[in-house]
């Protein structure tokens, strides 16, 4: 079969041709994490007194167990988009823990106001960072939590101005 050379010239020429132009890839999206050697220091110490009624502190004494105080630190996120990281029905931004044990004998401590998510406070937005101070039994002697206490739920600033320290009072379970 003989095949037309104009066919045989066309398909010549289509090979000669250069290639399309293949796309441009698209650049690698590259999320940015912040580099923990950048972030800010936000220690800002801050006084709770555990002020402990007559049985509460006869019963620490009595037994040797000491008081346990928790600090949680969060804020509220500064906008829609942070809200939706955090998730409905979140507190805030979640910044981290600190755990002290003070002797029941001296209930006065100074909480250092540090927080392992210290790169997160860029998050956080009106009313700043707040502890959510909690006192409880050490658990040390007893299994089971011996004191009901109140709670302190406060701005780092509020906390920081306050020289005397914010009072949590104590008393045991079954007073």
């Amino acid at each position: 079969m003989m095949k037309s050379p104009v066919l045989f010239a066309a398909m010549a020429l289509a090979a000669c041709q250069p290639a399309a132009p293949a796309p441009e890839a698209e650049a690698p999206v590259v999320a940015e994490v912040p580099d923990p050697s950048q972030a800010m220091d936000f220690s800002m110490p801050f006084t709770v007194k555990v002020v402990l009624s007559e049985a509460a502190a006869a019963e620490l004494a009595a037994t040797g167990e000491r008081i346990t105080v928790d600090a949680y630190y969060y804020g509220a996120p500064k906008d829609e988009t942070v809200a939706a990281e955090v998730g409905p029905g979140d507190p805030g931004v979640w910044l981290g823990t600190e755990t002290l044990i003070i002797e029941g004998a001296e209930p006065s401590t100074v909480v250092p106001g540090e927080f392992e998510n210290a790169i997160a406070v860029e998050k956080v937005g009106d009313g700043g960072v707040r502890a959510l101070v909690n006192v409880y039994s050490a658990r040390e002697k007893s299994a089971d939590n011996r004191l009901s206490c109140g709670i302190l739920d406060e701005s780092l600033e509020v906390l920081g101005d306050a020289p005397d320290g914010h009072v949590i009072n104590c008393d045991l379970i079954e007073e």
